[in-house]
């Protein structure tokens, strides 16, 4: 069992803590113990858990089970190939046999959780605590079974059978935490629901069951209203609802529970306003079935930056929308997988491309995803201050039949002009004599709902388009980088579409954290001689750089 560590959450019961510690050493003296608390700190739980080997983590208070486990997960060293999760209300007895989940593992290794059996210790009576069950998801409701015909399975003497979800005490492999975590809008139920509905839609593994092993939960009553109020919390019920795009949740241990099955998941959700309950509504506002606005987001390498975009977005965008995500990093990190899947699950669309594809390849694969009749275009390291400035855009773009861009104002960190006052503008563009002249746009200011624009030939790379617009052109996936983006503006002066500028908007660029030389070989491996080619010039002029604006 050197391959094989425990991890414990707890909040506010260390007497139970303490009871599951010592059940634990009782018949595991020498298995890693690990134990997140989201409780209160005390000397007593400190010298406890020193005194019996554990590893105390101490997270902040009331974070939830789900921020719990995910930072166990992630503090548990990967030398653990295989971690077993409880709560501190569990006691390990002469029956319990970890050996035997982890022998389902190491011989079955399409399954990626086993659990066992749960017998239920209420004063002095003990019942099997059945949760093995079918879990899917028809039309508006979720669905968890009881399993109706059992089909055992034996890897030697140990028997097991597959089903879709189990209780929340079993044993996992320390990678499945790269592919999906916790979600933490949840802080408890119906977190486990969720999370083996994304183990069952997002991934290919199995899950297990078996009776060769079991374990005792002892109910704790609770014993102060602090705690009840932040245990039996309800709102999730609404998050699950708006999340999967479901109304009813249909379980048939319901019925035993005392609860009404198929229960309404938003009459069953606490309707009391909290401001925990406002911010998990914006957190999920986005999980509309309209959407009127489709993101384009192309990413590449820098995650620091993209965390901060997908957050201003979050916090800021005024119209339903969808996010396409085109990413060519290569390796990803944890986290940002974790962030896809909970994208995924919201309707979001991710598209994963070959490593450095380019930024050509990159919007051009979401253009051809793209429904909605309006398209957000940007880069990961553009981010939003307010909701206004998308509206403006949207009414410039609305107020004529020939505009198909509209892009924003962006600014650096330091209050300065993105690129100089004049590229930030919009840029007018002229082949003559072979040299591609680029000058400021002519300050031709324009109004729309006392809204100012400017029309330019070429503007930055943070626009709101109409769909029809790629109808009619794209990118040229030969220029991976750089001059894709002159080249993109010279192809749209062909078409039927004018460009602008709203100069009634405020947006950010994000500094990039990784400005190392392997992120730059690629940034400016721009092929500059086919883009000189494909467009019979020598040359490129800057004229804006003398015409006042600074870089």
């Amino acid at each position: 069992m050197k391959d094989t560590a425990i991890l414990v959450t707890t909040f506010l019961r260390d007497n139970a803590l303490f009871d599951c510690v010592r059940s634990i050493r009782k018949h595991y003296p020498d298995v890693a113990i690990y134990i997140v608390d989201t409780g209160n700190e005390s000397k007593e739980k400190s010298k406890f858990c020193t005194e019996h080997k554990c590893v105390l983590i101490q997270h902040y208070f009331d974070a939830g089970v789900t921020s719990a486990k995910n930072e166990g997960m992630r503090q548990i060293p990967r030398k653990y190939k295989y971690v077993f999760l409880c709560e501190d209300d569990i006691k390990f007895t002469d029956e319990t046999k970890l050996e035997d989940l982890r022998e389902i593992l190491e011989k079955r290794k399409d399954i990626g959780l086993a659990g066992c059996l749960l017998k239920k210790v209420k004063q002095s009576k003990v019942e099997d605590q059945e949760y093995e069950g079918t879990l899917y998801i028809k039309d508006d409701t979720i669905y968890v079974k009881k399993l109706k015909e059992l089909q055992w399975k034996k890897i030697g003497s140990v028997k097991y059978m597959l089903c879709d979800i189990i209780t929340n005490v079993f044993m996992i492999r320390h990678k499945i935490w790269n592919q999906i975590k916790w979600d933490e809008q949840y802080k408890t139920t119906p977190e486990h629901t969720d999370f083996f509905l994304l183990l069952k839609y997002n991934t290919s593994w199995k899950v297990a069951f078996t009776d060769s092993s079991s374990m005792e939960h002892h109910a704790q009553f609770y014993k102060t209203h602090d705690y009840s109020v932040k245990r039996m919390r309800t709102f999730g019920y609404k998050v699950l609802a708006e999340k999967w795009g479901v109304k009813y949740y249909s379980n048939d241990w319901n019925e035993s529970w005392g609860i009404k099955n198929p229960m309404s998941l938003y009459t069953f959700a606490s309707l009391r306003p909290s401001e925990e309950l406002r911010r998990l509504s914006l957190l999920v506002s986005v999980e509309k079935k309209k959407f009127k606005v489709a993101i384009g987001i192309k990413t590449f390498m820098r995650e620091d930056n993209f965390f901060k975009v997908i957050d201003s977005i979050e916090k800021h965008f005024p119209l339903p929308y969808r996010l396409y995500i085109a990413d060519d990093s290569g390796e990803i990190s944890g986290e940002k997988e974790y962030l896809y899947q909970r994208l995924r699950v919201r309707g979001h669309v991710i598209i994963k491309l070959p490593f450095n594809s380019g930024l050509s390849a990159g919007r051009n694969a979401i253009i051809n995803k793209v429904k909605e009749d309006y398209i957000l275009m940007t880069d990961d390291d553009i981010g939003l201050t307010d909701s206004v400035s998308i509206e403006n855009m949207k009414k410039v773009l609305d107020s004529s039949e020939d505009i198909g861009i509209c892009a924003g104002m962006i600014y650096q960190e330091n209050g300065e002009y993105f690129g100089g006052e004049n590229y930030s503008r919009g840029l007018k563009l002229e082949i003559d004599r072979k040299l591609l002249f680029r000058s400021r746009a002519e300050k031709n200011l324009s109004k729309t709902n006392g809204i100012i624009f400017n029309y330019a030939d070429q503007v930055v790379n943070f626009f709101l388009a109409k769909r029809e617009v790629f109808n009619d052109i794209t990118w040229d996936s030969r220029i991976k980088v750089e001059y894709e983006h002159v080249d993109f503006f010279l192809n749209l002066k062909k078409t039927k579409w004018r460009a602008t500028v709203c100069l009634d908007t405020k947006f950010i660029h994000f500094r990039s954290l990784r400005e190392d030389s392997l992120y730059n070989q690629y940034r400016r491996s721009a092929p500059l001689q086919y883009f000189y080619a494909k467009h019979s010039i020598g040359n490129i002029v800057n004229r804006y750089l003398q015409q006042g604006a600074r870089r």
